[in-house]
């Protein structure tokens, strides 16, 4: 989350139209296959995978907001 990437696709572009498709994995399972890897983080409340992914750590819910993950 608010990582800055540029890729260079002029290789891969052709005359015309182009489109170009942007695939997000999830975080949670991300985040519970580092925790396989690495063990879990000392986390007071809720999901620990969170403390290894870069997402909003609201979006794994709060007391005022829905959680914001998904599988």
């Amino acid at each position: 989350m608010f990582h800055e990437h540029r890729v260079d696709v002029t290789s891969n572009l052709k005359s015309g139209s182009n489109d170009i498709g942007i695939v997000f994995e999830s975080a949670l399972n991300k985040g519970r296959e580092e925790v396989k890897k690495r063990g879990n983080l000392m986390c007071w409340n809720g999901e620990p995978s969170r403390l290894y992914v870069r997402k909003a750590q609201y979006h794994w819910g709060w007391d005022w907001g829905n959680k914001l993950t998904v599988f």
